[in-house]
């Protein structure tokens, strides 16, 4: 597992550097955005409906969800965001969000601002596309929830999520083998999956009787990882992964 406090190995770079091989003065530039870092408590909102928006952010440690709520207090997690994710990326385009950020767990987070996500779109081109990867996998990974919702079985959602997890772990180096830490708790799963505490522990319970998943203290192993199939019917199309296409224009001057 690689060292997250060592510059080279920030979540983001490990994740860009899937989608496109980045020169060492790209790798600089990207480095250049995560200098201004702060530190949130778990439950904190980081970003509320309707706020204005001003910055982009990036996630060095911790968890944190997209959700909203409705009037009554019932929420709907729509995603986890992991280390090496960038949120409001948009914010240059958008006047106020329409949905609410949290951190899960405690969080360090790199704030950047529209000028300098604007100006790094014009110089590293290949940044650029790199992060709208990264922002397209996520809206893939929405309509994937969204099937899962509306036609996979519970037993079928909560292997498919914790697969899909598990895979977007590996692509920053944040899971050892089928291992991974699972900073949920069972309501936090159910507002995942749309169900509720007791179902969700019924349903963990069936995925370890099947030999699918083993799980103990927020803790989880994929046990079956070459079967991906097993798992709601995993397939990693929805993610993404091959890089982008090559070649991209040089960066503005530095042709």
């Amino acid at each position: 597992m690689a060292d997250p406090h060592t510059p080279d190995s920030h979540p983001l770079l490990r994740k860009l550097g899937r989608y496109a091989r980045l020169s060492a003065a790209e790798r600089q530039a990207i480095t250049s955005l995560l200098r201004r870092e702060a530190a949130f408590p778990e439950h904190t909102d980081l970003v509320r409906q309707g706020q204005m928006l001003t910055k982009a952010a990036i996630i060095r440690e911790g968890w944190a969800i997209r959700y909203r709520t409705l009037r009554d207090g019932r929420r709907q997690i729509m995603n986890f965001l992991l280390p090496g994710d960038m949120f409001d990326l948009c914010a240059f385009l958008l006047t106020a969000s329409d949905h609410s950020i949290a951190a899960l767990t405690p969080c360090k987070i790199s704030f950047v601002p529209v000028s300098s996500i604007t100006d790094l779109f014009r110089r590293w081109p290949r940044v650029g596309a790199a992060l709208w990867k990264s922002a397209l996998q996520e809206e893939a990974m929405l309509r994937e929830r969204i099937l899962s919702l509306g036609r996979r079985s519970a037993r079928e959602r909560a292997a498919h999520l914790l697969y899909e997890l598990w895979v977007r772990l590996g692509i920053v180096g944040l899971r050892n083998g089928g291992d991974f830490d699972l900073p949920l708790t069972q309501a936090d799963l159910a507002d995942a999956l749309g169900l509720t505490p007791v179902h969700v522990s019924r349903t963990l319970r069936y995925l370890r009787q099947q030999g699918l998943i083993g799980m103990s203290n927020r803790h989880v192993t994929i046990l079956r990882p070459r079967e991906e199939g097993q798992y709601g019917e995993f397939g990693r199309d929805y993610l993404h992964l091959t890089p982008i296409r090559d070649p991209v224009a040089p960066p503005v001057g530095h042709a």
